[in-house]
C-alpha cells in the first residue's frame, strides 16, 4: 500500500499527532508497505529529517500563512499515486485543503482528530470556541461529514467528540493504536538515564507518559505524592503548569524533571530491572 499522510509540522515539538504518524509508519514499514507525509513546514526547516518516510514541505508561499493552497495543489496533482489520504488533526485548514483536493475522486480520505475534538477544549476556552464556531461549518464539519472515516483511538473519545459541536455528523472509526516496545530487555538503560539526570537519583519518580499541559494533567497519583513534575525544560507555557500546582499545594520546590524526552530516554523508569530507584508511579492521562 501507499499511503499519504498530511500534517500541520512535522517537528517534534508539536507531541502527539507527529509522534502517532512516527509509529504509524514504523508498523507499516515492517509490513511493506510505503508512507509519504506532505506537511506545511517550510523548505529547510532542521526537523525535516523523517526516519524511512519522505517528507513534503509544503508552506512555500506567502499565501500558505493564510490558506495552504500549495498543499491543494501539490495533493489534488498527485494522490492518485496513494491508496489513501490520511489527514493528521482538523485544524489550520490543511483539512480543508485535503478534502478539496481529493474531493470527487476515488483516493479515500481518512481523518484523525488526535484527540482535538475534546469538550475540554469548549469549557476551558469559550470564547475561542465561538471563534471556531466562524470556520467549524464549512471548513472543517464538512470535511469530516465527506470523509471515509474519522479514527478514534478508544470510544470514550469518539463518544467526546460528540459534544464539542451541535452540528456534527461523520463516519466514526475505532482503530487500533500502540507503541513500539522496549528494543532491547536486556539493556541497561538506567545508568544512562542517571547519568544524564543527576538530579532525580535516589527521588521516587513517577513517569508520565503525555505532555505536561492543562488539559494532560498530570494530577497526583494519591493525596500523599504532593510534587509536581514540571520543572525542567518542558517548552513554552509549561513552567505556568508547574507552578500554580506548587501554589496551591505551598511548596517551596518542585521536583526536578528531564522534560520532553526521546523513547529510549524513558525506558529506564519503566525496566524493572531499574532497582536504585525507591519507588516509580505512573500518573494516570486524561
Amino acid at each position: 500500500m501507499r499511503i499519504l499522510h498530511v500534517i500541520q509540522s512535522v517537528n517534534p515539538v508539536g507531541g502527539g499527532p507527529i509522534e502517532a504518524v512516527r509509529q504509524i509508519a514504523a508498523a507499516h514499514h515492517a509490513l511493506g508497505d510505503t508512507l509519504q507525509i506532505a506537511s506545511l513546514d517550510t523548505p529547510g526547516a532542521p526537523y525535516l529529517a523523517f526516519p524511512e518516510v519522505p517528507v513534503e514541505p509544503l508552506r512555500r508561499t506567502w499565501i500558505d500563512r493564510f490558506f495552504p493552497l500549495t498543499l491543494l495543489r501539490w495533493v489534488r496533482a498527485h494522490h492518485h499515486y496513494y491508496d489513501a489520504v490520511v489527514v493528521n488533526g482538523i485544524w489550520n485548514f490543511h483539512l480543508l485543503a485535503a478534502y478539496l483536493a481529493v474531493r470527487g475522486t476515488a483516493t479515500p480520505l481518512l481523518v484523525f482528530p488526535h484527540g482535538m475534538l475534546d469538550p475540554w477544549f469548549r469549557r476551558r476556552y469559550p470564547l475561542k470556541h465561538l471563534k471556531k464556531w466562524l470556520f467549524w461549518p464549512w471548513a472543517m464539519y464538512l470535511p469530516l461529514r465527506q470523509a471515509d472515516a474519522v479514527c478514534f483511538t478508544c470510544d470514550p473519545e469518539r463518544l467526546l467528540a460528540r459534544q464539542s459541536f451541535w452540528l456534527y455528523k461523520c463516519h466514526e472509526v475505532v482503530v487500533s493504536f500502540g507503541t513500539q516496545g522496549i528494543p532491547e530487555t536486556n539493556h541497561d538503560y538506567a545508568t544512562a538515564f542517571l547519568e544524564a539526570h543527576p538530579a532525580i537519583a535516589g527521588r521516587q519518580r513517577f513517569l508520565f507518559l503525555g505532555r505536561v499541559a492543562p488539559k494532560k494533567g498530570p494530577r497526583p497519583a494519591s493525596p500523599r505524592h504532593r510534587r509536581p513534575p514540571s520543572r525542567g525544560p518542558l517548552g513554552s507555557g509549561h513552567h505556568g503548569v508547574g507552578a500554580g500546582w506548587t501554589r496551591q499545594r505551598r511548596l517551596r520546590h518542585p521536583a526536578p524533571t528531564p522534560g520532553r524526552a526521546p523513547w529510549h530516554q524513558l525506558l529506564p523508569p519503566l525496566d524493572r530491572h531499574d532497582s536504585g530507584r525507591p519507588e516509580v508511579g505512573r500518573l494516570p492521562i486524561r
